[in-house]
């Protein structure tokens, strides 16, 4: 596809169920892309104009410019805490515009430290991941990948196929034609999948939450890595304002997330 072109309602509806619902576009190489981004506001004031960047995996990117001229806007639409209004977002290859921010596997620092105060260093940093569930592959009494077919897929794929199926008498009653090739071919195609899940399980994944031994594991690293781990029993009305921001980038940091943003944190 090409990434220059805003994508149409239709093309964006085209997705892929075999990845599970997300665009896919194998032809990127940068890890985050951002293509003629805008952002327009409900009172008609632009906060964003055709802003284009590339950022590749491990690299640490800096927006400079004055108060108001979009750094945080542009950072909130990658986090998908404000919409796009024009332009294409693509996250690990994936097409990221209507993705829900839990899916996009980004982890923010925002301004304010906005840490628990009755919680302590430890417990302000952990207190994500003991609310997260993380999709983990279940197994059987001896060991093997637990397999089934993939139901609900199926479902969705059924949903699609009828509902081309009312599209396209549609366009046999109003006389568009033309569009019938198209949609048979997206007709067989959906045919094809369905047939092929039906005969073939695929792993099978639970929802769960981290592992105690995980978690403290992601806190220790991460309180070593910014020299806070003889705080990790303390409050945050017993550190510095420095240790707080310390503590901030810690909980971002035990996310382990593909994404990591810090929107001027104190």
């Amino acid at each position: 596809m090409d990434i220059n072109k805003k994508m149409d309602i239709n093309e964006i509806k085209k997705i892929d169920k075999e990845n599970n619902g997300e665009l896919i576009d194998e032809s990127l190489t940068s890890f985050v892309t951002l293509r003629n981004i805008n952002k327009i506001y409900s009172n008609n004031v632009q906060a964003v104009f055709d802003f284009n960047l590339d950022i590749d995996k491990n690299d640490f990117v800096v927006l400079v410019g004055p108060s108001g001229c979009g750094k945080s806007t542009t950072l909130r639409m990658i986090a998908g805490l404000e919409s796009i209004t024009a332009g294409d977002l693509y996250i690990d290859g994936v097409y990221a515009n209507d993705l829900e921010p839990k899916n996009r596997d980004i982890a923010m620092v925002f301004q304010s430290y906005a840490l628990y105060p009755h919680m302590s260093v430890a417990g302000n940093m952990s207190f994500g991941l003991k609310n997260r569930k993380v999709p983990t592959q279940q197994f059987d009494k001896e060991g093997e990948p637990l397999k089934a077919i993939n139901r609900g897929l199926i479902r969705d794929l059924e949903r699609e196929s009828k509902n081309l199926e009312l599209f396209k008498q549609d366009c046999i009653n109003d006389k568009v034609l033309e569009k019938i090739p198209e949609i048979d071919r997206d007709l067989n195609e959906i045919k094809t999948k369905i047939d092929y899940l039906k005969v073939n399980p695929v792993d099978v994944y639970k929802n769960k939450h981290l592992p105690k031994e995980e978690i403290r594991k992601r806190v220790m690293d991460a309180a070593q890595i910014l020299q806070i781990s003889e705080y990790l029993d303390r409050k945050p009305k017993a550190l510095s304002g420095g240790q707080c921001q310390r503590v901030a980038l810690g909980r971002a940091i035990v996310r382990n997330a593909k994404v990591f943003l810090m929107d001027e944190p104190l």
